[in-house]
């Protein structure tokens, strides 16, 4: 489970050059498109795309501390995924009301966010992958002993 944590944590480093996240916002911002004077610089995002790639983020990460713990899971540590599966409902919640208002996004800004969930897809479905085995493994101890 390193590799998607290391793949979340430099993602955005990756996708979002640091001159896009320090250029101010412009006083009259121009419609969304190509800037005919920049024409191979990408738009800048505005506060909204940030908060919800955070978002994102946080969310692939709780999900893979969730994880971790549904492995390594035991009778003595069924507070600690009680906990990891509250943060994790708390930030797919948080995630999902940042989604709802940040409203139409730009073609860079939906681009940067979907390079984003791409990742996230493994990390969910090894998690399920994982929460399934545990409850088949319950299963078959009630049942054959």
């Amino acid at each position: 489970m390193h590799f998607p944590a290391a793949i979340l944590t430099l993602l955005p480093t990756l996708l979002i050059p640091p001159y896009t996240l320090a250029l101010p916002n412009p006083p009259n911002p121009s419609p969304p498109g190509p800037n005919p004077n920049t024409p191979n610089e990408p738009l800048p995002g505005n506060a909204e795309t940030f908060t919800l790639i955070t978002s994102l983020l946080t969310t692939g990460l709780s999900a893979i501390k969730l994880d971790e713990a549904v492995k390594s899971f035991t009778g003595e540590n069924v507070d600690e995924v009680r906990t990891r599966s509250s943060e994790l409902e708390n930030n797919l919640t948080q995630a999902t009301s940042t989604a709802t208002s940040t409203g139409e996004l730009d073609d860079f800004s939906s681009k940067k966010i979907a390079d984003i969930c791409v990742p996230l897809k493994p990390v969910f479905s090894e998690m399920l992958k994982d929460i399934s085995d545990k409850v088949c493994r319950y299963l078959h101890s009630l049942v054959w002993g």
